[in-house]
Formats: structure tokens, sequence, C-alpha cells
């Protein structure tokens, strides 16, 4: 009973009103439960450093010293603290004025001592808070692979490199576990997708690996599908969104469309045909407009694609009259290719929409576990979760989420549809079926939400230049970036500290990555600002020389460039060094294979033969505007092919201006029914009921141009 324990873990600074309100909670809470409050503060080094000057492009002041005061003399180069320790500072010059100034200033931990490598020489310089004394210098050893770095093309080559130095770490470091292996992605956004296919090593074989929830920045297949079907019955449902969700194979499996057979882009050619914009159906459009519409919604197009191809070919410029729910329509005008079982799925899968739709936009504020209890038959209907993959990731919602968020749901809390999406989309992050979750395996995380995780290998993939780390968007005469005061939120000063946390929290390997040429043009690229400071601090942990570059000269051993492609007969020649030879079986027999030309017949180069001159070649001016634009279209005519024209997107609003094509089509059709005497009017009538004439008075303006 009373106070639970409480334990608190910092690492960075905070801001000065956030960490005077700890301060407050803490003292009172100390008061009544003293032995129940534990405060641990994770400092890099063992010796007082607040006062040490710091790398930053502006100093910061303490929140409580004058702004006018003059602050400490110019930074001066000192290692890894120097180029990282800004945030970690911070927090080391907040705890000097509050809790260390109390008792007995707390108790230091004991940490193991690092080890004699250039890794452990890094940690010995952090721990010191100085550059190493010159006795404790070593130059860097062609055996030492507890550091390195990485420079490759393109992001998928980086993940590919890092697979190597792990399959390298496998069989050097002594009783090595994959679960003591952690990957970083500094960007994970663009990073997560191509985790699966970095760790492929071949046909049926794969190293696991499991995210850590929450900071990988993808969502799996299936919570990106529960993501977007719920976002399409929240919103208008337009034409474009529907070929989403018709495309998407978790739907199209429940529905049984075939995607070989191109059913998904089949329907939405019909649905583009019978004039369907956005909209369930009227009482869907209700909610978004006042003038009220019943056509271009997706019942309306479905009962003229029904009636197309039910009713005779002679009839289908007759309009047909309805029920009293909905407007007189007409059939699709198209006379072959309407499947009448093609048809029946399109019909199931909007009556499914429907209904998804009136269960969770029709019931307003709701508890979670009502919430839970929607999007479990929402999930059911709409997605294919009976069998295979689809049943596993829906049992795994259940269980891994949608349960946990009912028993931590406060008693009479009720959200909005739009909150609760918020909510269950961060949730989603951790269900990612492409790794698995079991125990073991190799964990892949955000290196801005797992950099202090501990582990005997830590690689981090994307330390790239104008990415890594984050610039600040303040503008100007923000407060913050005027009068920096110590523990202000910095996105810049975070990254440098997640780096820092990760080196520090590396027992035995760290394997860095970056893109070090363009993927364009092959031009070479820096590494980012970080990663160069990480490598000025390599340079100070070996002995001084004199050299042109030094440090580009004493990373030798450290930084490895790699060729564009895995399987390229450079990643496996026999002088590579160990850390930069690609050890993935399948590439080696690619690499061979490429060398040896085996199985490949004589290059005979570009072309067989010249292209002829076209010397009365006189270009049109549509043809001159594509030789600028799209120059490979011209190349291409000129060898007999033809290259694909780019679809253009379907259009998701009213027909309230019709474009220049479209009113074309109109004048000619109304042109040639006056030619041949038929009636104009039920010619009018059969093209507004058709959707093709807007109503009121913007018909009536169309039809008088």
């Amino acid at each position: 009973g009373g106070i639970p324990h409480l334990w608190f873990l910092l690492d960075a600074g905070l801001p000065a009103g956030l960490f005077r309100r700890l301060f407050q909670l803490l003292e009172l809470l100390h008061g009544r439960a003293p032995e129940r409050i534990h405060l641990f503060a994770m400092a890099p080094s063992r010796d007082y450093w607040a006062d040490l000057p710091i790398k930053s492009g502006r100093l910061r002041r303490s929140s409580e010293e004058d702004p006018a005061a003059p602050g400490p003399s110019a930074p001066e180069s000192g290692g890894l603290l120097w180029a990282l320790g800004r945030s970690s500072q911070d927090l080391q010059r907040q705890l000097a004025d509050t809790y260390l100034a109390f008792g007995s200033g707390g108790i230091d931990l004991d940490s193991p001592e690092p080890p004699d490598s250039l890794l452990g020489r890094l940690h010995a310089s952090c721990r010191s808070a100085a550059p190493l004394p010159p006795e404790s210098r070593r130059p860097v050893s062609v055996d030492d692979a507890s550091l390195t770095v990485h420079a490759a093309h393109t992001p998928l080559r980086e993940l590919e490199i890092c697979r190597d130095r792990i399959l390298q770490a496998l069989q050097e470091l002594e009783d090595l576990r994959l679960d003591e292996i952690l990957i970083l992605l500094a960007n994970p956004r663009k990073q997560a997708p191509l985790i699966e296919a970095a760790l492929d090593l071949g046909p049926d074989r794969r190293l696991p690996f499991r995210w850590a929830g929450g900071g990988t920045g993808g969502l799996s297949p299936f919570a990106s599908t529960v993501v977007q079907l719920l976002e399409c019955l929240q919103g208008r449902l337009t034409l474009n969104e529907v070929q989403e969700l018709l495309e998407n194979p978790w739907i199209a499996e429940r529905f049984d469309l075939d995607q070989t057979e191109g059913d998904g882009p089949t329907l939405v050619e019909w649905l583009q045909d019978a004039q369907f914009r956005w909209g369930l159906g009227p009482e869907h459009r209700r909610h978004y407009q006042d003038i009220p519409e019943s056509r271009w919604n997706l019942f309306w197009a479905l009962r003229r694609l029904g009636l197309g191809a039910l009713v005779a070919e002679g009839r289908r410029d007759a309009v047909f009259s309805a029920d009293g729910e909905s407007d007189p329509t007409v059939p699709l005008e198209r006379t072959r290719g309407l499947g009448l079982t093609l048809l029946a799925r399109l019909a199931r899968f909007a009556h499914c929409l429907r209904e998804a739709r009136q269960s969770w936009c029709g019931g307003g504020a709701r508890s979670i576990p009502e919430w839970n209890r929607a999007l479990n038959t929402i999930v059911g209907d709409c997605i294919s979760t009976k069998t295979g993959p689809g049943a596993a990731q829906a049992a795994a919602l259940r269980s891994e989420i949608l349960e946990p968020l009912a028993r931590a749901a406060m008693e009479g809390l009720k959200l909005e549809g739009a909150a609760y999406l918020r909510l269950l989309t961060e949730k989603l992050a951790s269900l990612n079926g492409s790794g698995g979750r079991g125990p073991g395996g190799i964990t892949v995380a955000d290196l801005r939400h797992s950099a202090g995780v501990p582990a005997r290998v830590v690689v981090i993939a994307g330390l790239d230049d104008g990415v890594f780390p984050r610039s600040e968007d303040r503008p100007g005469w923000h407060p913050l970036a005027l009068q920096p005061a110590t523990g202000d939120p910095s996105a810049r000063d975070t990254d440098r500290h997640c780096l820092l946390l990760a080196i520090l929290a590396c027992r035995d390997r760290l394997i860095l990555s970056y893109q070090g040429r363009s993927d364009e043009d092959g031009k070479e690229r820096p590494p980012s600002t970080a990663l160069a400071d990480l490598l000025e601090a390599v340079v100070q942990t070996t002995p001084s020389a004199t050299l042109e570059n030094p440090t580009q000269d004493r990373c030798v051993g450290v930084v490895f460039h790699h060729p564009l492609h895995a399987f390229s007969p450079k990643a496996f020649a026999p002088d590579l060094a160990v850390s930069a030879r690609g050890l993935r079986p399948a590439d080696h027999e690619a690499a061979v294979a490429l060398q040896q030309r085996r199985g490949f017949p004589a290059y005979p180069g570009p072309w067989s033969q010249r292209l002829p001159l076209e010397n009365d070649w006189r270009p049109t001016l549509s043809e001159l505007r594509t030789v600028l634009d799209q120059p490979q279209r011209l190349f291409a005519a000129r060898l007999g092919l033809q290259l694909p024209e780019e679809a253009e997107a379907p259009r998701g609003e009213d027909l309230v201006d019709p474009d220049g094509l479209e009113r074309w089509a109109l004048r000619d059709r109304l042109m040639i029914a006056r030619l041949e005497g038929e009636d104009t009017e039920s010619l009018v009538s059969v093209l507004r009921a058709s959707g093709k004439i807007p109503r009121g008075k913007l018909g009536e303006a169309l039809l008088a141009k």
C-alpha cells in the first residue's frame, strides 16, 4: 500500500519549467516516502564537466543567468563529449544546482572498464571528459573491427553492408547471439521497408529480426491496410481512394478479386465510365455539401453498371425510374465487358463499405471498448483474416493492441473517431508482420527511441549529410533561437545525443553507415557533421603525425567505401580487409560468375548497329517539346519501341465545370442528334440523368455554350 516505488531515469537536460516541476514533485514525494523514490542520472563521464566548452552554434545560458552576462570562452575540440555532449551537459548543469547540491550528492554506480580497442579508447576519453594522454593512444589496428564506418551508394546497399558486418561479428565474437545485436535506423521512414530485403541471405534463408515497438517509422502491410480503410471511411471516399482499396491485396482477397487478371483496375475503369466521383450515397454526400445531389456516388454508379449489363442495347438511351430514395438514372452506355460476376463482387464490396461506415461513423463519441468492437467487425468484414497471415495478424491486433487498450482505458472516457484512430495508429507501429515478434532475433528500432539500449553489437544506418542530425526549423526571431537556455529542446542536439548514447551503450562492436556516393551520378558525398566529428574523435585516440590530411589518413582501417552492388567482384577482392568484404554466399557466386562471364554471351556494345541519320526530319512543335522534356521517348521511337503513357489520376470532384474534351463530346452528341432530327430535350434528360451535365444554372449555362 501507499506510494508505489517510482523510478526516474534521466539522460538529457529538460526544459527549465519541466525540470522545475519535476524537482517540486520529487520534493513532495520524498518528504512522505523517501525510500520509494529512485532517481538515476546517466552521465558519460565520472568527472564534473558541466563547465567544459561544448561544440554548439550558439552558447547557451542557464535559466538563472543574466542574458547580458558574458558567456564562457570559445569551445575547443575535445573528443566525443565536445562534439555530441550538449544535451548530456545540460543535464549535468541542472543536476549540479539541484539534486547534487543536497546531502551526499548521490552515489556513483560502477560500470565495467572499457576494453583495449578503438571503441574502448573512445569510451575512456568520455570517462575522463578529455582527449586521451599520448601514452594511451594507439594506432588503428588492421584486426580491430570494434568501430567501422561504411560508405555506400544507396540506402538498401547500406543495410546490405550492415548485414555483412553482422555476419562477420557472428563469426568473430565468441558466444554472440542474435538478440545481442541492435540495428538503429536514423531515417526509419526510408529504411524500415528495406530491412527484410537487406537481411535476406538467399533462398529460404534470412537473419531473423523483430521490430522494437513505436519507433520503426513504418507500418506492416496489414496495419497500413487497417489505417487506410478507416481513413477512407471517415473521408469523402473519392474514386482514387476506392481504387487504392480495390488494388490492396488484403482487401482484394477478401472480395475474391484476382490481381493477376487486373480485376481492380477493371472495376475502377467501369466506375470511371459510370461517372462515379465521390461518396457512398446521397446521405454520405450530405455530410460534406449542402446542395442535394443524388448522382456521382458509388451506389448510383452501381445501378448504372447493373442496368448496362442487363438492359437490351436498344434501351440504353432511356431514363429508368427508381424508388423514392433515388432519382431516375440511365444504363451505362458501353455494350460489352460488364461481367455480372465481377459486378456482384463490386456490389458486395460497396455494401460492406456502407455497413462499415455506419458502424464507424454513426455512433458519435464512444468508449475505447466500443471502438474496439467496431474495429473488430470492420476488419473481419473488409479484410482477409480467415486464414494464413491475415488470421495471425488479426489475432495479434486483438491480443497485443486492442485488449491492452481496453484494460488501460479510463472508465467513462469517450473518444471521437479521429482521436481513437490517432491512438490506434501509434499502437499499430508495433504490429509488424515482416520480421516476427517472438523472442530472439536481431532488434530493429528507431535511433531516436532506442539509442541507450545496451547491446554487444550496435549498427547505426543512415548517418547521411543533410538528414542526420536534423536541422532546426525555428525562425530567427523565435525566443529559443534568440536566447537559448539550458535544457531548451533542439532537434539537432537531440540527434547528436542519441548518437552519443548509442556509442556508449555498445560493448563490443559499433558499425556505422552512410550514403557516401550519389545514387544519380556516383559523386562522392561527405558524411554527416555528427559522423565527421566522431571520426575526428577517432583521430584523437591515435598517435600524432604530420600528414596532409590527418583525419583521412589516420582513419584507414576505420572508413571503408563499398562498390555499388553487393555482387560486384570488387566486393570480394583478395586484398580487401575483412571489414570491407562481402560475406553473403549468393553475392559471392554472382560475383564469380560476373568476373568469369560464365553463361554470358560476348558483349557487343550498346547496339550492334548505328541508327541511321534522319537528315530530312522536320519536327513539329509538339515533337520538339517531347525532345526537350522527355528525350527518351524520341530515342525509343527511333528504335521502333513505344513507351507507355502515364495514366491520369481519376477525378474525385463533381462535374461542375467539364474540361474541353468533355464539352466537345457533349457538343458533338447534341449536334448529331439535332442533324438526325432526334428530340434534343429527351437527350438532355438522358445526359443529365447519366451525370454528364451539371444540375441547375451550371447545366443551363453549359448547354447555352
